[in-house]
């Protein structure tokens, strides 16, 4: 991602642990507005009911990960979650 944005923009590119802050910042501010997929709530549900443990992973950062699944009320479900 950082890679990406520095190719967008070579003159004037931040530096990642910028890019990164400015990231978390954007992703805490509009965590209301994050939706899950059609029909991802519906299968985590069936899982969840047949008993099954479920975690997250992803390389976002933690603050933003945490913010996104908070927002569709499945944070508080997860076992675990693994983020950068």
């Amino acid at each position: 991602c950082h890679a990406w944005m520095m190719a967008q923009n070579p003159k004037n590119p931040l530096p990642q642990k910028q890019f990164i802050d400015k990231c978390e910042e954007y992703f805490a501010k509009h965590a209301a507005s994050v939706r899950a997929r059609a029909g991802a709530l519906e299968v985590f549900n069936h899982f969840a009911g047949k008993g099954f443990l479920q975690a997250a992973v992803s390389s976002g950062t933690r603050q933003g990960i945490n913010a996104s699944l908070s927002a569709i009320k499945v944070l508080d479900r997860l076992v675990f979650t693994i983020a950068e």
